[in-house]
């Protein structure tokens, strides 16, 4: 507690120097709420509203000097279980910490010690499901991620919900990550221990140890399956729509009834977008005019502003203009205003072109065909919001729309020619004679 100048009087000839005083109380006081008691250093004042035992409840305060200051602290009222001198007792506790230069040297600092000690024991009593609650509140995730980290729980830990973190020991780790790689397959497994890892890391830095304030969790037992090499060997999904095969798909595509589809297909497969952010494409940020459109949720959270391929012009075009009520590029009937998935038309082009393949293909397509032309690197990472790692020349490089349209313009052009369409192309008068 801190006491205001408000509660005293000073006469004219007293100053008060506020840049090296927490308080000083005038030699020669007038009349003040505060009145002596038969200790040293400490005051008590009666409230004119709280009472305890049909008498007025009475506030104890200390005061004692420290680097040359005088401080004064509330202890607590005698409804507390307060007394003159229990509050005797701390001054002269706080004041053989000051000369020793140990321990607490203020009631502040003694509560906030005590304070500390009661959360870090609360925190080693701390359960998963309670730290994951506080991970989910505290981090940043998208929808679906959050569906998968719930599901993860769900799934994967619905026993050792109520365990405490500290119960969870790496044999635990071991045993658990081989019984679900049997029961549900490596990639699975996989994917709810490396969510666990990022949860038991997030305790470490949020819960903190009592015995010594250090982290909670020193030591991530997921750790044990990095070290004995236990993840299960997963291959990457290489499918991939081959040279010989795409003018087949890409017709069949061309062909499709559904002019929404065949504009997502043709959006992801040009501009070589994520499924989802095709999906979620607004219309409020296509710009026509400049031959521009912005994705706003992409996966590592950072805006997309990518030009317009020619050849999808016409249909955002029409889509923008359109007066569907809808906000979305791909409007849907869904609780999101969007489309979910594209999965009927998927495979009605599986069906008819004979050519299998998933949505990623198509990104995977145009990135393979942006690294066989003489496109830099950065500019292939920009075009597809890829991380540009730690080069140091990279983090030098502004990313420029207008300086991405001759790489896109190259990219459309050679995918086009892929798939037998023909390329209008300028004609040059050449010089003769």
């Amino acid at each position: 507690m801190s006491v205001s100048l408000d509660s005293f009087t000073i006469t004219d000839d007293h100053q008060i120097n506020t840049s090296n005083v927490v308080l000083i109380w005038s030699w020669r006081p007038i009349v003040t709420d505060w009145k002596k008691t038969r200790f040293v250093g400490v005051r008590v004042k009666e409230s004119p509203k709280r009472t305890y035992r049909g008498k007025s409840d009475k506030y104890f305060l200390i005061r004692y000097g420290k680097d040359g200051k005088i401080i004064q602290e509330g202890v607590g009222w005698t409804s507390e279980g307060i007394t003159a001198q229990f509050a005797s007792n701390l001054r002269a506790t706080i004041l053989s910490n000051i000369r020793l230069g140990s321990g607490h040297q203020s009631l502040k600092e003694n509560r906030q010690r005590e304070e500390a000690k009661r959360q870090a024991k609360e925190n080693r009593g701390v359960t998963l499901q309670e730290a994951f609650g506080v991970f989910l509140k505290i981090r940043t995730h998208k929808p679906r991620t959050v569906r998968d980290y719930k599901r993860s729980i769900a799934v994967a830990f619905p026993d050792w919900k109520r365990k405490r973190l500290l119960d969870i020991s790496r044999d635990m780790v071991s045993t658990r990550h081989k019984k679900l790689g049997e029961s549900m397959g490596g990639a699975q497994a996989n994917q709810h221990f490396r969510f666990l890892r990022s949860l038991l890391n997030f305790c470490a830095g949020y819960y903190e140890d009592p015995t010594d304030g250090g982290p909670l969790i020193r030591n991530n037992p997921i750790d044990r399956i990095s070290q004995t090499r236990q993840w299960f060997k997963v291959d990457r999904r290489r499918t991939y729509i081959k040279p010989k095969d795409f003018p087949k798909w890409f017709k069949t595509v061309k062909n499709l009834d559904n002019g929404l589809a065949r504009g997502y297909l043709f959006l992801l497969l040009f501009c070589g977008l994520r499924k989802q952010e095709g999906l979620r494409l607004q219309k409020a940020h296509v710009n026509i005019e400049d031959r521009l459109f912005t994705v706003m949720d992409t996966k590592n959270l950072k805006p997309l502003q990518l030009p317009i391929p020619a050849y999808i012009l016409p249909f955002l075009k029409a889509r923008v203009r359109s007066d569907d009520q809808s906000r979305f590029i791909f409007p849907g009937i869904g609780e999101s205003g969007h489309l979910v998935g594209c999965k009927r038309p998927v495979k009605k082009v599986i069906k008819a072109s004979k050519v299998d393949f998933c949505l990623h293909d198509l990104r995977r397509f145009f990135i393979t065909v942006a690294e066989g032309l003489d496109v830099s690197s950065y500019a292939v990472k920009a075009l597809v919001n890829h991380s540009l790692g730690s080069d140091v020349t990279a983090g030098y490089i502004a990313p420029d729309v207008d300086r991405l349209r001759k790489p896109m313009e190259q990219i459309e052009r050679k995918i086009l020619q892929m798939a037998g369409v023909q390329v209008k192309g300028k004609i040059f008068k050449l010089k003769t004679g």
